[in-house]
């Protein structure tokens, strides 16, 4: 014989190889489109809740961060720090530090 045929595990495997580098790249390609849109729909929510702040505008907020981080869109300490200062916004002002006696 001349021309030998690959063994069916070896053709197998090199689908399998072509199927998940195309895969793969289908992925990054879509996340490359997916995370713009993210960023900038986690801005204007941010801006929304600044103008005005409720606890249900942070959930929003929060539920926004959280998903961004996880799919590595937005590094996860930024969006610790994002909800840490939305946070502080909503806590009601008129509880004050008591002043000690000094």
């Amino acid at each position: 014989m001349s021309g030998a045929l690959p063994d069916p595990l070896a053709n197998s495997l090199w689908q399998n190889a072509k199927i998940y580098d195309l895969r793969r790249l289908l992925f990054f390609l879509n996340m490359k489109d997916l995370s713009p849109r993210v960023k900038k729909n986690l801005k204007k929510t941010v801006a929304a809740f600044s103008k005005n702040p409720t606890t249900a505008a942070l959930k929003t907020v929060y539920k926004l961060a959280d998903r961004a981080a996880k799919t590595n869109i937005i590094h996860k300490n930024k969006a610790a720090r994002l909800k840490s200062r939305l946070s502080n916004l909503v806590k009601s002002p008129t509880k004050t530090r008591k002043k000690s006696n000094r």
